[in-house]
């Protein structure tokens, strides 16, 4: 091991090798370096930008809900709930709400003050929500259906389990939750309202976790469900996303291994003679080809450690003074493209590159040494 070692050093990292052969080893360290990187970095973003999603989402309806698994409704006294302190429940319902100047479906939901305090663009509005009646619609709902705060409006239930109910609402308040999309169909409102609307008082439609964590037991005929599960579709058309682009950055970053190979083809050619005479003083061609064997998992490994380097610079960076902006209008209001560097991917994709390395090399030198060391010499 301390010869093919020592051959390593002298043959491949001297300072007598010619300048041809340090540049291309500066191309290929700085090639792997940023293929990886940029890899690591497109990583980082998509889960980045997910995180951040899931939190929005979170912030509107809860990391997770528990819902029965076949109604729509029902009595929570059916089921022995455990950790009650940190769930809250809901009960929520498609109906119809209609202004002097519109009509317009939307999403109603219930929740007891405890509950809406956790919802932070709900804070400084839920005062009023205790008022019979009383609930907070969008902005964009607002604007679309010409209302402002105090003005009536009319509520039709739409339920095919629920009777059919008509009642004056007063506006109390209306929020921005930062998503469009909600701020035009989900409108709060106390619990005990929203039962009485859908003449539902004794039945919830689940529960809302409001915090990161699972439950410790989940009673039979209930379901944990994530903002993930929830909003299957959002997530999936990310999802979608997410593989194209790792594969053409995989791709670019197959470029530095590929150089890699061709140097060592070119190396190997150059230098024919030299290990002809290392095989006759005894060198097998298995420890000849550990050489270039082990040059390639050096430069791979530094060049990947080095890229894996530059990406969290440049993710810190990016989450720190936000110089990649993104359209908050389209991005459900996003403004900037997060980043979420992963220590355990960072070395995953480390150990790839080995591998990868590793695969390339055997093939293609076993190939590049099945010349006849003999006549080599004869040359």
């Amino acid at each position: 091991m301390r010869l093919i070692l020592l051959f390593l050093r002298r043959f491949l990292f001297s300072r007598q090798s010619d300048v041809l052969f340090k540049a291309t080893n500066y191309i290929i360290f700085f090639s792997l370096a940023l293929g990886i990187g940029s890899l690591n970095i497109v990583i980082s973003s998509i889960n980045g930008f997910q995180n951040e999603l899931d939190k929005k989402l979170a912030n509107i309806s809860g990391y997770f809900i528990i819902k029965h698994e076949s109604k729509q409704y029902f009595q929570p006294v059916q089921f022995d709930l455990q950790d009650k302190n940190s769930i809250e429940p809901f009960l929520e319902g498609k109906i119809l709400i209609k202004s002097k100047k519109n009509t317009q479906p939307a999403l109603i939901q219930g929740y007891n003050t405890n509950a809406l305090l956790k919802i932070s663009f709900l804070k400084e509005t839920i005062g009023p929500i205790n008022d019979t009646n009383g609930i907070i619609i969008g902005d964009d709902l607002a604007e679309n259906l010409n209302l402002s705060v105090g003005d009536k409006v009319i509520i039709t239930t739409s339920e095919n389990e629920s009777p059919f109910k008509k009642d004056f609402f007063t506006i109390s308040s209306i929020y921005n939750s930062g998503i469009n999309e909600f701020d035009e169909f989900l409108i709060y409102s106390n619990l005990n309202t929203v039962q009485k609307l859908f003449s539902r008082e004794d039945y919830l439609s689940g529960f809302t976790i409001f915090e990161n964590k699972l439950i410790s037991q989940m009673p039979d005929g209930l379901l944990l469900v994530s903002n993930k599960q929830k909003y299957r579709s959002l997530f999936e058309w990310l999802n979608a996303q997410k593989l194209p682009t790792i594969i053409i950055f995989g791709m670019i970053a197959l470029v530095g291994f590929f150089n890699l190979i061709g140097s060592l083809n070119i190396q190997i050619f150059q230098k024919r003679k030299i290990i002809a005479i290392l095989n006759s003083l005894g060198l097998s061609k298995n420890q000849l080809m550990s050489i270039f064997v082990y040059y390639s998992l050096l430069i791979t490994l530094i060049g990947s450690i080095f890229g894996i380097f530059l990406s969290y610079v440049f993710i810190f960076l990016q989450n720190k003074l936000h110089f990649l902006k993104i359209s908050g209008d389209i991005y459900f209001s996003i403004e900037y493209l997060p980043m979420e560097f992963n220590f355990m991917i960072s070395v995953l994709l480390v150990m790839v590159s080995l591998m990868v390395a590793f695969l390339f090399t055997v093939f293609l030198i076993r190939r590049q040494l099945s010349f006849n060391l003999a006549k080599t010499l004869q040359l």
